[in-house]
């Protein structure tokens, strides 16, 4: 929405497909950066207003110091949806000796991404339907707030919330109250420390819930209020049907959750690694090995 040329309002797509109309706080807010008086109009160097000229010439020139040297250039950049700027990226890369692109999100799902390639070949983070789900499991997983597609899952989620219908189960583990957290039927309060113990329990509690063969080693852990129990017992009534997602940032608790609902069946159903998600492609190692 405009007033006389000026944007003052954000609205999301009614035809998309992935937000369903919604729009994030986040996107929201993105209107005020039209207005803020200290934002970049043009290049900087050493703190100073420059051309794009005597930038590009700079930027050259260091460039050809670099390539005789034998050294290497990174792009270091946020995700990149376009595939004329990731081919404009590439072309530049391979003028560059040793040249690579590392991609950073700072509020990082890397790890996500990586669990599914360790279980299933692919590095991907796949689409979440909590519109087919009776029954939701969070560990620390504020999907209704700013973790992947908020506003899709907000869209989806309300969908099964319904009073005057059959509604979906929702039971939520968490250290500190959160939006989804907030709407939960259930929630459990437990520490970050304790997120592996609840995931590692709540896998085995499954698996004797279910016949399946139990992981050894672990150490026997419970929260208040028989929360992984209750969990379990009650996935175990909605095997297809259910989901279970964690928001922390920890490739072998990642793993975990991915087995959880393998054994649930929940792949191809509740969750698509078909239809996957690209607009969250930074990469922990990349990064950390530019860093070093």
């Amino acid at each position: 929405k405009t007033r006389e040329g000026r944007p003052i309002k954000m609205a999301g797509n009614p035809d998309s497909k992935i937000s369903g109309s919604g729009l994030s706080p986040i996107d929201e807010a993105s209107v005020l950066d039209l207005y803020d008086t200290d934002r970049l109009r043009g290049p900087v160097k050493d703190g100073n207003l420059t051309s794009w000229d005597t930038l590009d010439n700079d930027v050259k020139s260091q460039l050809e110091q670099i390539k005789s040297k034998g050294g290497s250039v990174r792009i270091l950049s946020h995700t990149i949806m376009s595939p004329t700027l990731k081919k404009a990226a590439g072309e530049f890369l391979g003028q560059v000796a040793g040249g690579q692109h590392v991609t950073f999100y700072a509020l990082s799902v890397s790890a996500l991404a990586k669990a599914h390639e360790v279980a299933f070949g692919s590095r991907m983070i796949p689409s979440y339907h909590f519109d087919k789900a009776t029954q939701i499991v969070a560990i620390n997983c504020d999907f209704l707030g700013p973790w992947l597609n908020s506003e899709g899952f907000t869209h989806d989620y309300m969908l099964n919330r319904d009073p005057d219908k059959p509604m979906s189960r929702h039971l939520h583990f968490e250290s500190g109250m959160s939006i989804t957290g907030a709407k939960a039927d259930m929630r459990f309060p437990v520490n970050p420390s304790q997120e592996a113990g609840l995931v590692l329990n709540l896998y085995n509690k499954l698996a004797s819930e279910l016949n399946k063969p139990r992981l050894r080693g672990v150490e026997s852990f419970e929260v208040a209020g028989n929360g992984i129990e209750l969990a379990a017992k009650e996935l175990k009534n909605h095997q297809g049907n259910s989901l279970v997602v964690c928001g922390t940032n920890d490739v072998a608790t990642q793993i975990v959750v991915a087995a959880i609902n393998q054994m649930l069946g929940n792949y191809g159903k509740t969750i698509n690694h078909d239809n996957k998600y690209h607009y969250f492609q930074g990469d922990d190692e990349a990064f950390e090995s530019l860093v070093k």
